[in-house]
């Protein structure tokens, strides 16, 4: 799905992070000393030299204040309330008015997620304390660095994500070291499956039918290490003027509409990134699928599979994206070749006679 980008795509976001996110050193050392961490906690090396894991417990130990085990916690390591900011209304992606706050839930081992990055001493950590009601998990997350004495805490912030495979690791691109955090929800399971259903009118008694499966919607949070701190800005358009949601990118995500003839489009988004030049790159494509709803045991029409790269770029005070994601772009079309604008993005379109 990889394509190549036009450049002046990629320069103005490479210039950005040079202008905004790169700390300047002033004075005359030629190596400054590293920062006081925020937090701190001591892991000294044994005499052997084997470096011992860090447990769950302490995790959240070090990233949390006042940790008791099984109790809660709304307080980071230095002191900040975890509290959950909600996406400004006027963006067009944003949460439901009447989504209730999270609620704080008990600590334990499964509270922690301990990611990955290039180097063993730097890892990202989630520390879950709060739950919302659809089940996505919210709490600080840090940026942590391990040497021979312990390990500290160097930046912080706050996620929220579903839970299921959840997975953090720490990214860089053209000098600016992001958070990149993903993970899936998927629908409840149907207490009632037990029950017998009548099989579709083109399916004989005893016949299998070919049941999909419920999809799980997949999507990461892109967070920028700033100073001492882990943003979670928001995401505009390419100008500034108009904002598009919070800093998210969905990987696979699903969602059906009625067509005239009373059948139905269904359109399945699978979606990757790629870190380049200081941008990052989504890779995106959209399929189209139609069924009659009336003839369920019949396979579904592929009507169409539209492919289309965006980049999502730093600038001062938030993030910028090329174009509009591809997924709401083609749902509002209905799958027409005739997309909303794209705002400079290239996109190729295959009906489904060709693939």
């Amino acid at each position: 799905m990889s394509r190549s980008l036009p450049t002046y795509l990629l320069g103005p976001g490479l210039l950005a992070v040079s202008a905004t996110f790169v700390a300047f050193a002033c004075g005359g050392s030629d190596t400054p000393e590293d920062p006081t961490p925020l937090c701190y906690q001591s892991h000294p090396l044994p005499d052997g030299g084997m470096v011992r894991n860090i447990r769950a417990e302490e995790w959240v130990d070090l990233v949390v204040r006042g940790y008791h085990r099984n109790g809660e916690s709304s307080q980071n390591c230095i002191g900040d309330s975890v509290a959950w900011r909600a996406t400004d209304d006027a963006c067009d992606v944003h949460e439901p008015d009447d989504e209730p706050p999270p609620g704080a839930v008990a600590l334990t081992e499964e509270s922690v997620i301990v990611g990955r990055s290039d180097t063993v001493a730097r890892k990202p950590v989630w520390v879950v304390t709060h739950h919302f009601e659809d089940g996505d998990g919210f709490g600080p997350v840090a940026l942590t660095v391990r040497d021979e004495n312990g390990v500290s805490v160097r930046a912080i912030g706050t996620l929220r994500m579903p839970l299921a495979r959840a997975r953090l690791r720490l990214r860089e691109s053209g000098g600016q070291e992001f958070i990149v955090a993903d993970g899936e929800r998927c629908p409840p399971e149907d207490e009632d499956g037990d029950e017998e259903e009548d099989p579709p009118q083109n399916v004989e008694d005893g016949e299998q039918t070919d049941e999909e499966e419920p999809t799980c919607i997949r999507y990461a949070r892109i967070l920028p290490v700033v100073g001492d701190q882990l943003m979670t800005p928001e995401v505009r358009n390419h100008d500034g003027t108009r904002c598009l949601g919070p800093n998210q990118v969905w990987l696979a995500r699903e969602t059906t509409v009625p067509l005239e003839n009373g059948w139905e489009r269904t359109f399945r988004l699978a979606a990757s990134m790629e870190f380049r030049g200081g941008s990052i790159i989504v890779h995106e494509q959209v399929t189209a699928e139609d069924q009659d709803p009336r003839d369920p045991g019949r396979p579904a029409r592929l009507f169409r599979t539209t492919d289309s790269d965006r980049v999502v770029m730093m600038r001062r005070g938030g993030m910028r994206s090329s174009a509009l994601p591809l997924f709401e772009r083609v749902v509002r079309a209905h799958g027409s070749t005739q997309l909303p604008i794209a705002e400079s993005d290239r996109d190729q379109e295959q009906s489904g006679s060709g693939r």
